[in-house]
C-alpha cells in the first residue's frame, strides 16, 4: 500500500518504511522530521505543558500548526483543533513530545528502498532547517 504520514504519521511512515519494506510500496512524508538535533525545545515544550498545562500551551501550539492568515479566516476550525488539543490526556502529550525528541533515523531513513515523495510547505519551519534535510 501507499503510506502517507504527516508531522508524527511521517516519522512512522519512515520507521516502516526503514523496518517494513513489505508494508510499504510507496511512501509519502508531509511536514515531517527525522531527527531533531536541539533536544531543548521538547524540554521546554513537556515542562511548559506540566507546569501550565495543555490550555495555556494550545495558543502556541495553533501558532505552530497554522499560519496565522489561515487561523484569522477559520476561526471556528481553530477552535475545533484548540478544543481537541486540549482534551488531549497530558501524560499522552508529554509521551508523544519525547517520542519526537528522541527519535533518530540518520541511519535508518536512508535504507528506505519504497520511492517517496516528501513535501514539506514553506510556513513548516520546524521541518526546514538546513541541518535536516533528508
Amino acid at each position: 500500500p501507499v503510506v502517507w504520514g504527516t508531522s508524527m504519521g511521517g516519522m512512522v511512515g519512515q520507521w516502516l518504511g526503514a523496518n517494513a519494506p513489505d508494508r510499504v510500496e510507496k511512501l509519502i512524508l508531509s511536514n515531517t522530521h527525522y531527527y531533531y538535533p536541539d533536544k531543548q525545545p521538547w524540554h521546554d515544550r513537556i515542562k511548559f505543558a506540566q507546569d501550565k498545562g495543555l490550555a495555556a500551551l494550545a495558543p502556541m501550539q495553533m501558532e505552530r500548526w497554522f499560519t496565522k492568515g489561515f487561523r484569522e479566516k477559520n476561526p471556528q476550525p481553530i477552535a475545533k483543533i484548540t478544543e481537541m488539543f486540549v482534551a488531549t490526556p497530558l501524560d499522552g502529550f508529554i509521551g508523544c513530545c519525547e517520542a519526537v525528541r528522541d527519535m533518530d533515523f540518520r541511519q535508518s531513513t536512508p535504507t528506505i528502498t519504497a520511492p517517496t515523495m516528501v513535501i514539506v510547505g514553506r510556513p513548516y519551519l520546524m521541518a526546514v532547517s538546513s541541518s535536516n534535510r533528508l
